[in-house]
């Protein structure tokens, strides 16, 4: 079923209007010219490395630990219009516009709700990580926009779409995989189960957009650019940190707290909540941590929810508390998830909302692989924490297309 025209124009209209609003206060709290912030103290360099130097070996070399498509894209706009800081930031407003109007259709398209809509997608905009993203030259936004497309490609079975938006995902930082895996095996089950054509087109699809990132594997010889940075940081190889679960699980919570208030009465079920009671021990085995990496930085915290809990308890104990207390509300999210999709598995209903069930799983299992946590990683999937949240308030099944 296409976007009702009419609605949708409306929706979006109204969507425009506020981010025109947010995207001013923004723009006029932060001030473009301000000094260097941040990451962008290294970010920055490499985009002009990029812009100056396009060469193999600064692909192969380049000071990094994610994948180089923002720096590409970043240095090619800095050729044509300067690589002043200010002007590299209004590249960072054009993309996070794009992401936003893709993020509001997101919303619109699975759930038919013009104003659940667009309060979603101002409360995911308005969220303090968004809000830099929306501004400083990080490379995290140009991620979000491609696995937005691509979840609105799953969304309407568009094979080419997928391939070029899973594709740029990779191309941008690699944990994003876990949608293109999820998508693999979304599909795989569609195939499995009725021989669906368009299922093996988009498997082929999928498979396809990892060609450039493996090509990259193959130049670097590691999942990294070859530099120093990856010879420090990964000297003791790969591993799974469940201490990295306990904080996105956490945050399923705490980020989305307005939209489980909202949906309250979704979440008050004695078996999840005893459930959730049960495993809620777990949190103390494997508690909320800087990662290594962050410690050897001097950097002891995982973010801003982290830091607010330092500025209010001064206290570890206190902290510790405070997140095992959001570790039991997000199991009992988590669990509803999980029971939701269980649900349609054995009813052979495998329609959006079970591919988005998945991409939330895979996303716990792959992302806590990496070297590093960050409560802004949990950024790609609050739009779909979101939408499962609130699918009580659209309370209608959601067909693939």
């Amino acid at each position: 079923m296409a976007i009702p025209d009419p609605n949708y124009r409306r929706s979006l209209l109204t969507f425009l209007l506020c981010l025109i609003l947010i995207q001013a206060a923004i723009i006029y709290a932060i001030d473009l010219k301000r000094p260097i912030y941040g990451d962008e103290v290294h970010f920055v360099p490499t985009v002009v490395l990029f812009g100056e130097n396009p060469t193999i070996h600064t692909l192969k070399h380049y000071p990094e630990m994610v994948t180089p498509l923002s720096f590409i894209v970043y240095g090619l706009w800095g050729r044509v219009f300067g690589f002043e800081l200010h002007i590299l930031r209004v590249l960072s407003i054009v993309i996070a516009l794009a992401a936003y109007i893709l993020l509001h259709r997101f919303f619109f398209a699975v759930s038919k709700h013009s104003t659940l809509s667009v309060l979603t997608a101002v409360f995911i905009a308005l969220n303090p990580y968004m809000v830099g993203l929306n501004v400083f030259v990080y490379t995290d936004m140009l991620g979000i926009l491609c696995m937005i497309a691509a979840c609105l490609a799953v969304y309407h079975d568009r094979a080419l779409l997928f391939m070029i938006s899973s594709a740029g995902m990779l191309l941008s930082r690699q944990y994003l995989i876990f949608l293109t895996a999820a998508a693999l095996l979304f599909y795989l089950i569609l195939y499995i189960n009725d021989r669906r054509p368009a299922a093996m087109k988009m498997m082929l699809a999928g498979m396809a957009s990892m060609i450039p990132f493996l090509c990259l594997v193959i130049l670097w010889r590691g999942l990294g650019p070859d530099n120093e940075i990856r010879r420090i940081n990964l000297t003791a190889g790969f591993s799974y940190h469940p201490s990295f679960v306990t904080l996105y699980v956490s945050q399923m919570f705490m980020y989305l707290l307005p939209l489980v208030v909202a949906c309250l009465q979704s979440f008050k079920d004695k078996f999840l909540l005893g459930s959730a009671m049960l495993l809620s021990p777990f949190y103390w085995l494997f508690p909320v941590r800087p990662s290594k990496v962050l410690v050897d930085a001097d950097i002891q915290t995982v973010g801003f929810l982290h830091r607010t809990l330092g500025y209010l308890f001064h206290n570890i104990l206190f902290e510790d508390i405070a997140f095992f207390l959001m570790f039991c509300f997000g199991l009992t999210i988590l669990l509803h998830f999980i029971r939701d999709a269980w649900t349609r598995f054995k009813q052979n209903r495998f329609d959006y909302a079970f591919f988005l069930y998945l991409s939330i799983f895979i996303f716990l299992l792959i992302q806590p692989i990496s070297y590093v946590s960050w409560e802004k990683y949990f950024m790609p999937v609050m739009p779909l924490g979101a939408i499962q949240i609130l699918r009580p308030r659209f309370n209608r099944p959601v067909p693939l297309e």
